[in-house]
């Protein structure tokens, strides 16, 4: 049920989307009718909240949408280079984190982060990996 989530097939649509595989996590993107959510799927964006694999490099943040059963990845793919960010914020939270991202141009979206998720048993450790990431992107942006 969950293909697309086992690592192999994750940093395998990462490469074919041409982006470069660093820290990727799995995520739910909040419904909203944000510029970054329109970016992704134009108008009707903000009607329900959308699985993504997320990977964060230095270059940016790529964000690639899976299906409602995360069985299979769409066509859907979008990427935010770093100098277009002007914030990223990791709460911690019991079971789900939040990541809000703002861009420079002032749009914001949230995004749910389990810190374990069934199918993905590398989200654990990329999740620690982002804490880190995000911090240091903060010292260097």
């Amino acid at each position: 049920m969950q293909e697309a989530l086992q690592e192999e097939n994750v940093i395998s649509k990462i490469t074919e989307k041409g982006y470069e595989p660093y820290i990727y996590v799995f995520g739910m993107m909040e419904a909203s009718v944000s510029k970054i959510a329109g970016a992704l799927f134009g108008a009707f964006a903000g009607n329900q909240p959308k699985p993504f694999i997320l990977n964060f490099s230095d270059k940016g943040i790529a964000f690639l949408e899976l299906n409602s059963t995360c069985s299979k990845y769409t066509d859907l793919h979008n990427f935010f280079a770093a100098d277009q960010i002007e914030e990223v914020t990791f709460k911690k939270g019991m079971i789900v984190n939040e990541l809000t991202i703002l861009t420079k141009a002032g749009d914001k979206q949230k995004i749910k982060i389990a810190s374990i998720t069934a199918g993905a048993k590398w989200q654990k450790g990329n999740v620690g990996r982002l804490v880190e990431f995000i911090s240091s992107y903060k010292k260097t942006n």
